[in-house]
């Protein structure tokens, strides 16, 4: 049986799983590369050896660390299921060690950029109400773009004032809809109603159709060069909204379960930037802050 064969039944595996479309296609596009390098030869022929000298030819090329990383756990995922299915005679899986990338320091936003941000927005308009809820779902409770997107009107739950999100992996979870989010959501409705049905995805164009993630982008990209802010993007204000989470004392795991992390260990790194930044006080009590200047 070919490589190629082996990945049409490794797909048709994670249709019948549930995963994501998106989740198959990162799937389909990685392991196709390995294809590629391989010839197509017989998943049998497949060993480890394949595997490390086909990294080495990624970093070879001018891929960065962390797709590198990325399509090495795909070939990881995907060598399980075919030594588990008895298709690859090797247990490369077991032996595999993801190769490591390089970690972007997490950026976010001050408090004046969080301002001048939100007075960007005309709340009197339908686009400028609608892009206001967007960018305040992201900056007051951390979601995802594509969880933004994915928001049904029967998704807030304004008794219980919780919203309800349609997270990675089809994980449903829910996070608060704070006083603010509220007054956006309020505001936006005004003209939502007015110009739709309520029924369906609530973040739609002027003619009532879905926005997708390009149409939040191209906003965006508008507010990054007419407020001079050069970093802004729509995962910025989710890496925003978990450092201010924990500097206001919010607790990690709460923290967890408002993101949508699997572990707590992907949770980590907002905590370790936080102590980072805390550091940064504590200096006044280092020898030198309290020598007297001569």
């Amino acid at each position: 049986m070919t490589i190629q064969e082996t990945l049409n039944k490794f797909i048709n595996y994670q249709l019948s799983i549930g995963n994501t479309q998106k989740t198959i296609q990162s799937y389909t596009t990685h392991i196709n590369q390995f294809i590629t390098y391989k010839d197509n030869s017989s998943i049998e022929d497949v060993n480890y050896n394949d595997y490390e000298n086909y990294i080495i030819y990624l970093r070879s090329k001018a891929i960065t660390s962390v797709t590198i990383h990325s399509y090495a756990q795909s070939l990881k995922t995907f060598f399980h299921y075919c030594h588990e299915n008895g298709f690859l005679r090797e247990d490369i899986f077991s032996r595999i060690k993801l190769p490591r990338y390089k970690k972007k320091a997490i950026e976010i936003l001050s408090s004046k950029d969080i301002d001048i941000l939100l007075d960007y927005f005309n709340p009197y308009t339908f686009q400028g109400a609608r892009n206001k809820l967007i960018v305040v779902l992201m900056l007051d409770s951390g979601l995802r773009l594509n969880e933004v997107l994915n928001l049904n009107l029967i998704d807030f739950f304004l008794e219980t004032n919780l919203i309800r999100i349609n997270g990675k992996g089809q994980k449903q979870r829910y996070v608060p809809l704070t006083k603010q989010i509220l007054s956006a959501y309020n505001q936006y409705l005004k003209f939502f109603e007015f110009k739709f049905p309520p029924l369906g995805q609530i973040f739609v164009d002027n003619n009532g159709f879905p926005i997708n993630q390009e149409c939040v982008k191209s906003f965006f990209r508008r507010m990054r060069k007419t407020l001079d802010m050069p970093k802004l993007h729509p995962h910025l204000l989710r890496h925003t909204f978990a450092t201010m989470f924990l500097l206001n004392g919010g607790d990690p795991l709460s923290l967890q379960l408002i993101l949508g992390h699997t572990t707590l260990t992907m949770t980590q790194k907002y905590v370790h930037y936080v102590a980072e930044m805390r550091l940064v006080e504590q200096m006044r009590y280092s020898p030198l802050s309290n020598k007297k200047e001569p």
